[in-house]
């Protein structure tokens, strides 16, 4: 995954997420959506999608929802979800007793 870096007078480019899983169709671009992942070509955040889902849409309800969008856009919004969170570290915070 492509990070996204900005350096003391640079401008942000936008970038798209290099996982060869997504064949480029999430991009990153602080001009659009405020910098959120989105699909490319679209408006459309990966946490929009994400969030169907868990409420329960199907995929073919999702794309009646948002008919610019493909199946291979959803599961591409799934793969970059479940690669964001792989890549987290938990470190669980212990109370004094």
């Amino acid at each position: 995954m492509l990070l996204l870096r900005r350096f003391a007078g640079q401008k942000y480019k936008s970038f798209l997420v290099n996982l060869p899983s997504m064949e480029g169709r999430i991009i990153v671009d602080p001009r659009i959506m405020v910098g959120k992942p989105i699909i490319k070509g679209t408006r459309i955040p990966v946490d929009a999608i994400i969030r169907r889902l868990a409420e329960g849409l199907s995929i073919d309800e999702i794309l009646e929802e948002y008919p610019m969008l493909t199946r291979e856009d959803i599961k591409a919004a799934l793969r970059y979800a479940a690669d964001v969170l792989s890549g987290e570290e938990v470190i669980p915070l212990v109370s004094k007793a």
